[in-house]
């Protein structure tokens, strides 16, 4: 695929600017996480029924590693989670293993996660975002740029915003 000759295109959706708005949210997941009480952290979210502190550490454990499955279509690879059934499989196993996740831990992990997302988003190329898998989850053919977009980006800031609200709200697990 020739390189895109439009430079605002590249700019606002190039491999560049996806790296910008990663970086942006990963700094709010951290700042969340540094100023949320106790009772905030086990605070109920409205739409998934997990507590706001295990919701955070989902989003390293479960959206950062997206990358693998865009590697895995970088190397003509097969995609190990293509369905809403593995996502779904993944998500409960994690809270059940991490419902008692702290925010000091989960700073730590996110540190660790995030430079991982980081050094490999640097490794990303323009061509890379037009490669295509057939992911059922996101609807059929999808692009790798659209399932970063979707998954590191559009449904992590999502969980942050159901922490958030949990955290204000106060309500809690129970």
């Amino acid at each position: 695929m020739p390189a895109n000759p439009d430079p605002t295109v590249h700019a606002t959706h190039g491999p560049a600017a996806l790296l910008g708005r990663f970086e942006a949210l990963h700094a709010q997941l951290l700042e969340f996480t540094r100023a949320c009480t106790a009772a905030g952290w086990q605070a109920t979210t409205a739409e998934e029924g997990w507590a706001a502190g295990v919701t955070i550490h989902l989003v390293g454990a479960i959206h950062y590693p997206v990358i693998d499955q865009v590697q895995a279509m970088r190397d003509g690879q097969p995609l190990t989670v293509t369905t809403m059934a593995d996502v779904e499989r993944l998500n409960a196993a994690h809270v059940l293993e991490h419902a008692a996740c702290t925010p000091a831990g989960t700073i730590a992990f996110l540190d660790v996660a995030g430079a991982r997302v980081r050094d490999w988003l640097r490794t990303l190329a323009d061509e890379d975002l037009a490669l295509t898998a057939d992911i059922p989850f996101m609807g059929g053919s999808t692009t790798a740029g659209r399932l970063l977009q979707v998954v590191l980006l559009d449904l992590a800031a999502g969980h942050l915003q159901a922490a958030r609200e949990a955290a204000a709200r106060g309500r809690t697990t129970g």
